[in-house]
């Protein structure tokens, strides 16, 4: 595997804490725009809104390692973002690696390209299925049921493991927060078997009420395309041998492949 890409924000960045910027950008209703930029062009991008943002630390800590499990049920989350399903939802277990703290998330996918995103704390990361026998399940499908109107999977299992590095700029002047995911590692929940990006190979995604923020448009000034099918769960199957539809994912996966011919 590719060595890890070491990236240092504080250069750029004065810091916030995170209980001012839950107060400011909490933003669990949202746009989200993702881009695949390449890692070494950081610094000039950064250069020019060093002064639009600020680094979230905690406890002297800005580089976070984050673990997400996610569950599908025979890969439907998978496969209707493929189909561009407009309501669909991702399920997942999220640890913060250096807190400790831990959360089962729903996302779901609302009307005008909207997520709205519930969680719950959870006490272990170690579980394989969701289904009526676990009070999570419960929390999920109420949620679920709640906004869609529609039926939630009776069994969910366990289906892919994403490890990764996380930093988060939130902005001094609007309520948009930018966060930063590198060092993207892969792994199968059944086989354990991992695959990772290129460490050239970076994900931004930007969180704003409206989908427009200073960090989307210095991206498409410098020519980075917004990645609509950049969901990490989904690219992370169709990089792996899962023998699962990826025609409409290719397009990323070619940008992921070529990130680092960008100038």
């Amino acid at each position: 595997m590719d060595a890890l890409n070491i990236v240092t924000p504080e250069y750029f960045f004065n810091s916030i804490s995170l209980e001012e910027t839950m107060k400011t950008s909490e933003l669990l209703t949202r746009v989200d725009n993702k881009y695949l930029v390449n890692t070494n062009q950081f610094e000039s991008i950064f250069s020019l809104v060093t002064n639009k943002y600020r680094l979230l630390t905690i406890e002297g800590v800005n580089n976070f390692g984050y673990r997400s499990r996610y569950f599908d049920s025979e890969y439907t989350s998978y496969l209707d973002h493929h189909k561009g399903k407009r309501n669909r939802f991702k399920i997942r277990l999220r640890e913060y690696v250096d807190s400790g703290n831990l959360f089962l998330e729903l996302k779901l996918k609302g009307t005008r390209g909207q997520t709205v995103k519930f969680r719950e704390p959870c006490s272990t990361f170690n579980i394989h299925q969701l289904d009526q026998h676990m009070p999570y399940y419960f929390i999920a499908k109420k949620w679920y049921e709640e906004k869609y109107c529609s039926t939630f999977p009776e069994t969910l299992t366990s289906t892919l493991i994403i490890y990764y590095s996380r930093f988060a700029l939130v902005s001094n002047a609007s309520q948009e927060r930018v966060t930063v995911d590198t060092n993207i590692v892969f792994q199968d929940a059944i086989s354990g078997s991992q695959w990772r990006l290129s460490g050239d190979v970076s994900i931004v995604e930007t969180k704003t009420a409206k989908g427009a923020g200073t960090m989307d448009a210095l991206l498409k000034k410098r020519g980075y395309r917004q990645a609509s099918k950049c969901s990490k769960y989904c690219v992370g199957l169709a990089l792996g041998n899962h023998g699962l539809k990826k025609n409409r994912f290719l397009p990323v996966i070619r940008s992921i492949r070529n990130t680092s011919l960008m100038t």
